[in-house]
């Protein structure tokens, strides 16, 4: 386990160094704008949104941090780990981290633009705060599966693996 949470931390890592993190968090700041520009939305219609929204975005992160890793690096980390089931684990959590800051903008965006109705009480936004959070980790597991599934190691070309993931967005 210690194996697999340090090779997740070295791909997150060179994933973060390589800015390869910014065009997505970019993308998604303009789309979650774009869609949040209608006006006022009760919490449930603008993080459902968002979510739908941000499905492609988490899939480009996904495959964006598996791609990082040259194929030659990809096999030392499946020797120093021991095992495909390992360095599969590994990708996947790097993989899962990187939709977090996306996750983020998807939560805090429709609040900073003011097209959220403020809930009546405490209860109310504690309430679609979950349902927001639910929805995109609903929308982002799928996500990142679809960007494994489109990355260099399944693939084996870019060219695919841009066609698999946008059809699957698409889709």
């Amino acid at each position: 386990m210690t194996q697999v949470l340090a090779l997740s931390r070295m791909r997150f890592a060179g994933y973060a160094r390589s800015q390869r993190v910014l065009a997505p968090v970019l993308a998604s700041l303009a789309l979650v704008a774009m869609l949040q520009a209608g006006g006022d939305a009760s919490a449930v219609d603008a993080y459902g949104v968002s979510a739908v929204g941000l499905f492609g975005i988490f899939a480009w992160q996904a495959k964006l941090a598996l791609d990082t890793e040259p194929d030659a690096q990809r096999q030392l980390s499946y020797l120093a780990v021991g095992s495909a089931r390992r360095e599969v684990a590994a990708g996947l959590v790097a993989a899962g981290l990187t939709a977090a800051p996306t996750l983020v903008v998807g939560m805090v965006a429709p609040w900073l633009s003011g097209t959220v109705q403020s809930p009546p009480t405490t209860v109310a936004l504690v309430g679609a705060l979950g349902f927001g959070l639910w929805v995109h980790l609903l929308s982002a597991l799928p996500a990142v599966a679809v960007g494994a599934f489109a990355s260099r190691a399944v693939t084996r070309t870019r060219g695919w693996g841009v066609a698999m993931l946008v059809g699957a967005s698409v889709m």
